[in-house]
């Protein structure tokens, strides 16, 4: 069995203790499936909170998933930050991240997708998911799917709604399948919430409280000239 190397680093910022366990899996088709979760065996990077750094073999893949970002609990925030993996023969690599607890309400969510196929030929589309039961790898809230992508580079983004009130999970899938030997994949993705943008929100109250004001002071104009 030919063996991959996958430098995988995925994070999330999340300090609030009702949040779950950050976890990975890699799955080919073929061999088992490969679960790492944040300071679990297998993760390189145990002293750090929220983060997965890890040394996986697959199958006929290899390549480097890099340092994933997070936000904090008031800015939900799942990211694989850059992933680039190749494929010796014909192959899907299915990578999945999810975590749970997210505690701010969301009225919904912008999923990202970029990237580029060199080498050879293949495809890649990308999905993400919000669940109001709160459970990992949950897929009950759809924010939307992007691909498959086919050509390179490629990019797109998709606006999808949200949960609306905490405890809830989110997770993201990255599927890449080559179609030929030496198909390279180099992407990037994430979810961010979407939240009503407060400047507007105080902005519409300054200005009914203006316009208020200003016909109160109408009024006593009209009623001084009677």
């Amino acid at each position: 069995m030919k063996k991959v190397l996958i430098l995988a680093a995925l994070a999330v910022g999340l300090s609030s203790s009702a949040f779950a366990t950050l976890t990975m899996t890699l799955n080919d088709g073929v061999n088992p499936l490969v679960t790492i979760t944040d300071g679990g065996a297998g993760d390189l990077a145990p002293g750090t909170a929220n983060t997965i750094i890890a040394l996986v073999t697959i199958g006929s893949w290899s390549g480097s998933v890099e340092i994933g970002k997070g936000g904090a609990p008031t800015i939900p925030f799942l990211d694989i930050s850059s992933s680039s993996s190749s494929s010796t023969a014909p192959s899907t690599l299915t990578i999945f991240i999810s975590d749970t607890g997210f505690t701010t309400a969301a009225p919904s969510f912008l999923f990202q997708y970029s990237g580029n196929i060199t080498g050879g030929s293949g495809s890649t589309t990308a999905t993400a998911w919000f669940d109001n039961s709160n459970t990992l790898f949950g897929q009950a809230g759809l924010i939307g799917t992007l691909g498959p992508f086919t050509t390179s580079p490629f990019s797109g983004s998709v606006t999808g709604g949200g949960p609306g009130v905490p405890s809830y999970s989110l997770t993201e899938r990255v599927v890449l399948t080559s179609l030929s030997a030496g198909t390279f994949f180099s992407t990037d993705s994430s979810i961010t919430s979407v939240p009503e943008p407060i400047s507007i929100s105080l902005l519409g109250g300054v200005l009914l409280a203006t316009g208020a004001a200003f016909r109160r002071k109408a009024r006593k104009a009209s009623l001084g000239a009677l």
